[in-house]
């Protein structure tokens, strides 16, 4: 199976995931990548930029939720690939959570879309227009664009697949919500921090918590949207165990 379509398969069917974040400088120091391959992890596919732009409503329900740690709780966000705004083939996500256990819905913007640029206040209603009839719903309710969030991410994955480990870094955000019209320039947050995430089926549970385990990091709250709308919400560095 392509890599792209099992990380699909295990988005759809529900994944069991620990976060955990680490200094940048300590992360390098530590050699985290190099720890991910003696555990017997390789490069999925090459390294991305990755730009997300989360979805919100003026009340911030979504921040809200995943500052109080609510049990069951969803996100909606638009991602693409590789560098710019303008033009870009994207996705509408939804990823919903419920304790440790995470399932996450995506349709494809069917035409390319213009981010950068694109006014505030309208952007949500022309998206939604943009989308089949039966996706459409995911945006029937008051949500307007919060945070803009780009990073670099590199992939890993065990040797069948199973056990899939990314590697978030350059983290940059820039806040929307008083622009007139979107905008990933002036942001907001900078941060050196390496967000660290260890995913797969739900079925393969013991072997996240395993992996977790050999890099010694205490796992934590790691939303990049919540870190991006208030940096005080951001998590805690774990300081990697010596082997």
């Amino acid at each position: 199976m392509a890599s792209e379509d099992r990380e699909r398969t295990i988005d759809r069917d529900g994944r069991y995931e620990l976060k955990f974040a680490v200094e940048g400088g300590h992360a390098r120091a530590a050699g985290l990548d190099l720890r991910l391959r003696l555990l017997g992890l390789s490069t999925l596919f090459p390294d991305r930029t990755v730009q997300t732009l989360n979805l919100d409503d003026h009340r911030l329900t979504g921040f809200d939720e995943n500052l109080s740690g609510a049990s069951d709780r969803k996100k909606v966000r638009l991602r693409w690939y590789g560098e710019g705004g303008r033009g870009v083939r994207a996705r509408l996500e939804v990823k919903s959570r419920r304790a440790e256990r995470g399932t996450k819905a995506v349709v494809d913007v069917p035409t390319p879309l213009d981010v950068e640029g694109a006014f505030r206040a309208d952007f949500v209603k022309r998206l939604q227009s943009t989308l089949p009839p039966e996706a459409r719903a995911i945006l029937a309710r008051d949500l307007e664009p919060a945070q803009w969030i780009v990073y670099r991410r590199s992939y890993f994955s065990d040797a069948d697949g199973d056990v899939r480990v990314t590697l978030d870094r350059d983290l940059v955000c820039a806040s929307q919500f008083e622009r007139v019209r979107l905008s990933s320039s002036r942001p907001s947050v900078r941060s050196d921090l390496w967000i660290v995430e260890v995913k797969a089926l739900v079925a393969a549970t013991e072997s996240v918590r395993r992996v977790a385990q050999s890099l010694g990091a205490s796992r934590g709250r790691c939303s990049k949207y919540a870190f991006a709308t208030d940096e005080e919400a951001g998590p805690i560095p774990s300081v990697l165990e010596r082997w």
